[in-house]
């Protein structure tokens, strides 16, 4: 009788452990944006995209910082990424705004549009 009880004891807390079936989700929002971003093409004023001579990228940290690096000239700074929107904020450290729209396209690639008081263009870039 007593090993009966042991063994109900134990298939009863082998149930209440494994009742939920939940889906995990996730946690951090920033993932989509997270990492080494490299231009790989400028969109013209002739509405079309031309391949990137020089070497452009932009670095989003899970920090929240940032890092855009423009051919060795260097602006890092804080950065907040809405998903709803695909909207990233950057304020860099001498306190330029910039507003940089997402759109994903296949995966590890992205088009970001641009604006703000020290830049305002249309770019293609690749995840590093």
């Amino acid at each position: 009788m007593r090993w009966g009880k042991v063994i109900s004891l134990v298939m009863l807390l082998l149930c209440i452990g494994c009742g939920k079936n939940e889906t995990p989700t996730e946690n951090n929002t920033f993932d989509a944006v997270l990492g080494m971003w490299q231009t790989t093409s400028y969109f013209t004023s002739g509405g079309y995209f031309v391949p990137a001579t020089g070497t452009e990228t932009f670095t989003f940290g899970s920090d929240g910082k940032f890092t855009h690096d423009n051919d060795g000239t260097i602006s890092n700074g804080n950065y907040q990424y809405a998903p709803e929107s695909r909207i990233i904020i950057c304020r860099d450290s001498q306190g330029w705004d910039m507003r940089i729209a997402v759109t994903f396209e296949e995966s590890g690639k992205a088009i970001f549009d641009i604006s703000g008081k020290v830049m305002a263009k249309k770019v293609k870039v690749q995840r590093k």
